[in-house]
């Protein structure tokens, strides 16, 4: 059960997020507050129901299956993202220059009158760290972990001023395909707490998940830096507010954390190939031994 400090804490956040969504337009207003509801609808839900539990989570603490249901909800925020990703690239093509990097019309139309996907995903992903934010402070006293409020906090705050001065368009494209890696960072966690992480299973999911980690958060990341001084610096730093050098200066952020991130999902995947090396090993090992014993016998 949440503490009183905790749920303290909850209703300032509560309320500081429903007065950051009022201030957004009609149409961002409503998909922020759809997603938020939807994300913790889907948490009821796999509560009340145990959907996509394992039989053996009576085993587990109520801490746990908290955990365990938090984390498909995550797993289907990242599918949504990851398919939203790709038709935010697909949007590149009928984006002007100005409109990739500041959108100077009111309204989220691009120039083939069609609807921005960045502006409409983003809304989606503004409002999964919403509901986000919420459920690690209401389980705070089990679930302390900073480094997902610091980086929830900082995009969070990034997305509503994006999608309050339409900018940035074409960064949020690189930035949503990142997802791609949070599915298999789950499934590695569900592994490793069922006790499997002697099964070649959880290898090659570690392995998945360094690697599209690795791809999207490290090296699409910083191609997309590069894109984002050599491309748009003609127009984020003279058509925007002073509000894009914050955006700017927290996707630096962002990258460092990923940097950071990244060294250790490298290193966790080092043990995790050289346990499994050693367990092979030692298999090796014993069924040589029996033919060696078995040999010795038949002379």
């Amino acid at each position: 059960m949440p503490t009183n400090q905790n749920l303290a804490w909850l209703t300032v956040t509560i309320l500081t997020l429903t007065y950051a969504t009022l201030q957004q337009e009609y149409n961002s207003a409503v998909t922020l507050t759809l997603s938020t509801a939807f994300f913790t609808l889907t948490y009821a839900i796999l509560r009340q129901t145990r959907l996509f539990h394992p039989k053996q989570i009576d085993a587990f603490s109520d801490a746990m299956e908290s955990e365990w249901r938090s984390r498909i909800v995550s797993i289907l925020h990242a599918i949504i993202l990851t398919i939203g990703s790709l038709l935010c690239f697909y949007d590149w093509r009928y984006l002007s220059h100005e409109d990739a990097w500041s959108v100077i019309t009111k309204d989220a139309t691009t120039t083939y009158d069609g609807t921005f996907y960045p502006v409409f995903f983003a809304a989606i992903f503004g409002g999964f760290l919403q509901y986000d934010i919420c459920w690690i402070l209401y389980h705070f006293n089990t679930y302390a972990d900073y480094s997902a409020l610091l980086h929830h906090t900082l995009f969070l705050a990034m997305t509503h001023y994006n999608l309050t001065a339409k900018v940035f368009c074409r960064p949020f494209a690189w930035l949503s395909v990142a997802e791609l890696s949070t599915p298999f960072l789950h499934i590695r966690w569900y592994y490793a707490v069922r006790g499997w992480k002697d099964d070649g299973m959880y290898v090659l999911v570690s392995s998945l998940f360094a690697g599209t980690f690795l791809l999207t958060r490290v090296g699409g990341y910083t191609w997309g830096l590069w894109d984002l001084w050599v491309s748009g610096r003609d127009v984020w730093m003279t058509n925007t507010t002073s509000g894009a050098f914050y955006v700017v200066a927290a996707i630096h952020v962002g990258y460092a954390m990923n940097l950071f991130w990244g060294w250790k999902v490298v290193k966790a995947l080092e043990r995790a190939l050289r346990s499994r090396g050693g367990e092979v090993g030692t298999e090796t090992a014993t069924k040589m031994k029996k033919v060696v014993m078995e040999e010795k016998k038949s002379k």
